[in-house]
């Protein structure tokens, strides 16, 4: 198949660029930056998804598209409220228009697990919870899903919403301010000290990233009843719990700064991924710690190579 990925160049769309390649699809990958992949299969388009109006090269022909893409993150979306409706929201609309132009009905959408729904009145948190998101991302997340149900009740488009819970693994960029599990082992491995913000006893359910790039693919195909899944290992692990992996896993302890709790964490998020284990057929395969392990070893391997390709002086 020709598939479609905005946001190919990112921690999940290049591991699902690596993915489809391999699987023998064409992929046009529309994102900054430069190339990242090469192959006769690989197509590459630049762009800014906030200002550009015209896909059609992009989708012309394709048969799926990921929407991958979020100019945002949780913390920046409180900042700046417009500016995270305006390069999300109706910049993802104008991309819908267009596909429903082209004929092109199926889109897998990640959305996010851990700000769609807000604080949790139960756990684990299954499809069926209230949905009220105490930040403008998880707001616009939202909102996404329901024109997605709304193009799919018409019969325009056939949408996949996955609401992911928190990614983590190899490939993730060290520089990112999101993803505590790469930040802290990256901290550690740097000798520097960590910010914790609140006890420590927020927790977190956390996915590694071929899990998930399973679960994308196994969505990819999907043919039942429902459109919208959490993904998620169904497993809570607190902050305290990941600084004592991560401190097991590099064999040294961490310095940790301790602030203030934030406004915009929830307590708890912990997502039942029954939903997706029986209609997807899915389930994840990797444990945190075997998960951490690999993380601390691929970034390790990533280092060498860094200092390894650096000019002498």
């Amino acid at each position: 198949m020709i598939a479609v990925v905005l946001g190919g160049n990112g921690f999940i769309g290049s591991a699902l660029v690596s993915r489809l390649l391999a699987q023998g699809h064409a992929v046009r990958v529309f994102d900054r930056g430069v190339p990242m992949h090469a192959s006769k299969s690989f197509h590459f388009f630049a762009g800014d998804f906030t200002t550009h109006a015209d896909f059609s090269e992009l989708l012309q022909g394709a048969d799926i598209v990921f929407h991958l893409i979020s100019t945002t993150l949780p913390n920046t979306s409180v900042d700046n409220t417009t500016a995270d409706v305006h390069g999300n929201l109706l910049s993802t609309l104008r991309l819908l228009e267009q596909m429903k132009k082209k004929g092109i009905s199926r889109i897998v959408f990640p959305s996010s697990g851990g700000t769609v729904y807000g604080e949790a009145q139960y756990l684990p948190i299954d499809e069926r919870h209230p949905t009220e998101p105490i930040v403008p991302y998880g707001a616009t997340k939202l909102a996404i899903e329901k024109y997605l149900a709304i193009f799919r009740h018409a019969g325009q488009l056939d949408p996949i919403c996955l609401r992911i819970s928190n990614p983590y693994g190899p490939g993730f960029r060290p520089e990112s301010p999101q993803g505590v599990i790469g930040a802290f082992l990256n901290k550690s491995l740097n000798n520097q000290p960590i910010d914790l913000w609140g006890a420590g006893d927020v927790q977190r359910d956390y996915l590694y990233i071929d899990d998930l790039i399973d679960a994308m693919i196994a969505a990819a195909s999907y043919q039942g009843p429902h459109f919208l899944f959490n993904i998620s290992t169904g497993i809570g692990t607190s902050l305290l719990e990941i600084i004592a992996l991560v401190e097991q896993a590099t064999g040294h302890p961490l310095v940790v700064h301790r602030h203030s709790s934030r406004s915009f964490d929830v307590k708890s998020n912990v997502l039942c991924n029954a939903r997706a284990q029986q209609e997807l057929g899915w389930s994840p395969k990797l444990s945190l710690t075997q998960g951490i392990e690999r993380t601390l070893q691929w970034l390790k391997s990533a280092r060498k190579y860094s200092d390894s390709q650096a000019p002498n002086t």
